[in-house]
């Protein structure tokens, strides 16, 4: 089974209020036991650092194969990433 998307746009700006517009993510994906909420600044970097649209699959994957965790993780730096702005 693949990931299901569980929100998309128009479900969730439905769900907020106009002062967390900026906050509000893009899509909530699942599969599995992870459930991820993808905010718009992610999708924006997919063409500003030229990454394929696979790479949010890609990363998806990693943490859904990283298994649970006691903190929320994130995906906002990938690898070598630091390294490009000193």
């Amino acid at each position: 089974m693949g990931w299901r998307v569980t929100k998309g746009p128009k479900q969730h700006l439905a769900e907020i209020d106009e002062s967390e517009y900026l906050k509000t993510p893009l899509a909530t994906v699942e599969k599995g036991p992870l459930k991820s909420s993808i905010p718009p600044a992610f999708f924006g970097r997919l063409g500003y650092e030229f990454l394929r649209p696979r790479t949010i699959y890609e990363m998806l994957e990693a943490l859904l194969a990283a298994g649970p965790t006691d903190f929320n993780q994130t995906f906002t730096n990938l690898a070598g990433e630091a390294e490009q702005w000193d």
